[in-house]
């Protein structure tokens, strides 16, 4: 439901807007899902990639050069798929095997591969093994080969209060060795560090806020 100007409701209608909860067309087995900017994006159980809506940077990643589609239609190449993640104009999905595959809007270096061209297909970022996790922002991209854990408010975790401290110590260091705007890399690696302390110092409260924030930004 909202706004469907470029179809992003994935329900079949021309209309602008959606006003009541509406069910998205031919989807079933749906594990996961994620909102782009005006793009709409499924995980099935079978590890496919579905998307609808806009397509102005091939966002859709089935190779059209159409400019929207306001039903679902399956990401090209891609199989074995446990997670994905929605930029404003780009996606990234995570198979089983630990490999990272990104396509869509490229200008500001968000695929990974090395240029600021974008792709209506996906394309495996190189130099990425192993990893655990995906994440998108509005124009950037992040994976990491740990997962942090926050642990239990009520100390049903151990109570120890660092739990999930060194996970979030290797994205930092991930983080860090990446090239891209510093000033957003800086607000990254500042919420990181929160979370970090918040771990320590046994807040998860705190830890879980400064996640979140990292995570959306």
């Amino acid at each position: 439901w909202g706004l469907n100007s470029f179809g992003q409701l994935g329900t079949g209608s021309p209309d602008i807007l959606g006003l009541a909860p509406t069910q998205v067309i031919g989807l079933t087995g749906v594990t996961a899902l994620g909102a782009g900017a005006s793009f709409s994006m499924a995980l099935k159980s079978d590890g496919s990639v579905w998307t609808w809506g806009a397509n102005s940077s091939g966002q859709l990643g089935n190779g059209s050069s159409t400019q929207k589609s306001n039903v679902p239609v399956q990401v090209q190449g891609l199989t074995g798929v446990i997670q994905i993640a929605c930029g404003a104009t780009h996606g990234v999905a995570l198979t089983a095997a630990g490999k990272v595959s990104t396509w869509g809007n490229g200008t500001y270096g968000q695929l990974g591969s090395g240029s600021s061209a974008s792709a209506n297909v996906p394309a495996e970022v190189t130099g990425i093994a192993g990893a655990k996790t995906v994440a998108a922002g509005l124009h950037h991209s992040l994976s990491s080969d740990a997962i942090a854990t926050v642990p239990d408010p009520s100390g049903g975790s151990g109570g120890g209060g660092n739990d999930g401290a060194e996970g979030i110590r290797s994205l930092i260091a991930a983080v860090s060795k990446l090239s891209f705007q510093e000033g957003v890399k800086n607000s990254l690696l500042a919420k990181l560090r929160n979370a970090e302390a918040g771990l320590v110092a046994g807040r998860s409260g705190e830890a879980c806020g400064a996640l979140g924030a990292f995570m959306n930004e």
